[in-house]
């Protein structure tokens, strides 16, 4: 990830932004390690697409800082799903349920003053799609866990709405913006929705790795139809430290 330091640091400083408001730092209220490995592993991919085509632009930055919104927003309204039943009566229930709640109101509402800010307006419509997409997982997932009725293909859906369109579409767009060739672009949006169920299973199912086996595999073949040279090698290996844990974007 050396060659994108500059890149990333660019992305770390747009989030810290939309971090500090007035009444402090919601890195104070939120109930997430937000350590620098954990955080700009989805912007560190979508800076990676857009190295395959000698193009990592201000609007790739922001694009990369995006989709960290965007996770970073589900992560925090996890903490009310997982907590809202038993903290609703006791003195935690502003910290752990109505606190995340805005915040990740707040980091949603980022994701489309920050497409404004590049100029990215044709992007609005499919991030509202995205984000409606990523809520609806977390309802179903919410609904299925209240009946009892969890099983494997419910956990498919949700991980699909929740992570695999996300990264696909931001993989995609990586490339649309960096000027890759349409073929190219499905290629890309394959190895985001492959990479982006593979890290989902990851992380919400982290004592069964053979969930996400067939999508990590399915990764790294898409990568035989993109450009070749230092970028993809480096692509290479950044989806085999994720495979390997090493690292650990999950929270």
């Amino acid at each position: 990830m050396l060659p994108f330091k500059t890149e990333l640091e660019q992305v770390q400083s747009i989030l810290f932004k939309a971090f500090k408001v007035r009444a402090g730092n919601l890195l104070d209220l939120m109930r997430l390690d937000f350590s620098p490995v954990k955080n700009l592993t989805r912007p560190g991919l979508i800076l990676l697409v857009a190295s395959l085509y000698n193009n990592v632009n201000r609007r790739v930055v922001i694009l990369a800082a995006i989709i960290q919104f965007i996770h970073t927003a589900s992560q925090t309204h996890k903490v009310v799903i997982e907590n809202g039943g038993r903290m609703e009566q006791t003195d935690d229930f502003r910290n752990y349920c109505q606190l995340p709640v805005l915040i990740g109101d707040y980091l949603w509402s980022q994701v489309f003053v920050s497409l404004c800010d590049a100029g990215l307006f044709n992007y609005l419509r499919t991030f509202a799609e995205l984000i409606g997409q990523l809520n609806e997982g977390c309802i179903l997932k919410l609904k299925a866990d209240q009946e009892g009725l969890r099983s494997a293909d419910i956990n498919m859906t949700v991980i699909e709405k929740e992570s695999g369109q996300v990264v696909a579409n931001c993989c995609r767009i990586s490339g649309e913006l960096a000027g890759a060739p349409e073929d190219d672009l499905r290629c890309l949006e394959n190895l985001g929705f492959n990479l982006g169920m593979a890290m989902g299973f990851a992380e919400d199912m982290p004592d069964n790795p053979q969930a996400a086996e067939d999508f990590w595999d399915n990764a790294l073949n898409s990568l035989d139809l993109l450009p070749q040279g230092e970028s993809l090698d480096l692509l290479k290996q950044f989806i085999g430290l994720l495979q390997e844990k090493k690292l650990m974007p999950y929270n």
